[in-house]
């Protein structure tokens, strides 16, 4: 016959393992998509190099004519946000919205007027990270960001 304190110790340390078990995934998943979010301008960086670099010149175009190049590759998109190029060698960023309502990321070269690419805002990695982590969060009564 085994000693009561024999027996609380194996029933403490089922229940501390089948908690872990129930635990783990949740925490492996939060942690993943934290980091997402959390270096996200360095992911952004690494993965949206070509969009987001260009070679700079001396001159810049007016702010109007860079939005203009978003705007005819997109006709019928409504611009929503101009974001200037921050330095140099930084693209401008232009934000539209088109007729199906997907937001669109439009890069745009400021130097020489030359459209970069294009980034789906709801396919990229912090989207499909929010979209992944919604049923955690909804089942906890914690709001996304």
């Amino acid at each position: 016959m085994k000693s009561p304190s024999n027996r609380f110790y194996r029933t403490v340390w089922r229940w501390h393992f089948y908690a872990g078990l129930f635990v783990v995934p949740f925490m492996l998943i939060l942690g993943t998509t934290g980091i997402i979010y959390l270096f996200k301008p360095q992911l952004d960086t690494a993965m949206y190099h070509d969009l987001m670099f260009v070679q700079p010149s001396n001159a810049l175009l007016p702010y109007t004519e860079q939005v203009q190049v978003a705007q005819s590759a997109y006709p019928n998109a409504t611009v929503t946000q101009f974001l200037p190029n921050e330095r140099a060698e930084r693209s401008a960023e232009i934000i539209l919205t088109t007729p199906d309502s997907r937001s669109l990321e439009v890069f745009v070269d400021p130097h020489r007027g030359k459209l970069l690419g294009v980034r789906d805002e709801e396919r990229n990695l912090q989207a499909i990270a929010e979209k992944f982590t919604e049923p955690y969060l909804s089942a906890t009564g914690a709001t996304t960001l």
